[in-house]
């Protein structure tokens, strides 16, 4: 796994654990400060904010979380297992391939060879490497591993909620960097959860932005049509590892 997989698969655990954490769990709570107007309603919470963009995250939010609880969809103990397992998996490739770009930077900057401009590059990504290797070796604190945890199972729930959502719509799917997403099932999800009575917009000049995101083809990468149920299937932490180098 490149470095830059690496960090992917690392953001996606941090969107998964901002997508379904950080937002009240139990009805009658607010979101947002409670200095700031009710943008919006959704179930019996209140989403205080000033930014539409923070409206439409919250929506999505509270409404998928309660999508994953009638739906038994919940991330078991051997699912965040095996996902931390296949984290661990590629990071153990990451501090490989780190360790040799640093014998080659290096070996690099030994040389009488390398341009000045090229050096000063390399001096800044050895200290890059240098501090990721760093923090690998220290010893692991229990409240991270608990926090991966967590991060690991808000993952695990959103694949859930977003595969049962395309079974039930079909439609299109984008590249994100959490994985795929359906798109289109995610709008017919919010269009029926709006006319239920689920969410209702109280700021009016906030309603182009939550639906924006879903009708601008300009916003996404789409996954060819050919290939949306395969991606749908199996999320990356099931599928065979890659062959390491």
């Amino acid at each position: 796994m490149s470095l830059n997989r690496f960090f992917t698969t690392v953001n996606s655990l941090v969107c998964a654990a901002l997508l379904l954490g950080g937002v009240p769990a139990h009805a009658m709570e607010d979101y947002g400060k409670p200095e700031d107007p009710v943008a919006a309603e959704v179930l019996d919470v209140k989403v205080r904010t000033r930014n539409a963009a923070e409206m439409a995250y919250a929506i999505n939010v509270v409404l998928l979380k309660d999508y994953v609880k009638k739906n038994k969809l919940d991330a078991t103990d051997k699912e965040i297992a095996q996902l931390l397992e296949r984290k661990q998996q590629a990071e153990a490739e990451t501090l490989k391939q780190a360790k040799a770009r640093q014998a080659e930077i290096q070996v690099a900057l030994q040389s009488d060879s390398t341009p000045e401009e090229q050096r000063t590059q390399l001096e800044n990504e050895q200290e890059f490497i240098d501090e990721m290797l760093k923090r690998a070796a220290q010893a692991i604190d229990p409240q991270r591993t608990a926090a991966e945890a967590k991060m690991a199972a808000g993952m695990i729930e959103q694949w859930k909620a977003s595969q049962s959502l395309y079974k039930k719509y079909g439609g299109r799917v984008v590249f994100q960097q959490a994985g795929p997403e359906p798109l289109d099932a995610y709008h017919e999800f919010l269009k029926a959860a709006q006319q239920a009575g689920d969410f209702k917009i109280i700021n009016k000049d906030f309603e182009s932005v939550l639906w924006s995101y879903y009708t601008d083809d300009k916003k996404h990468r789409f996954v060819p049509d050919a290939d949306k149920d395969k991606v749908m299937s199996t999320p990356w932490w099931q599928q065979p590892p890659a062959p390491p180098r």
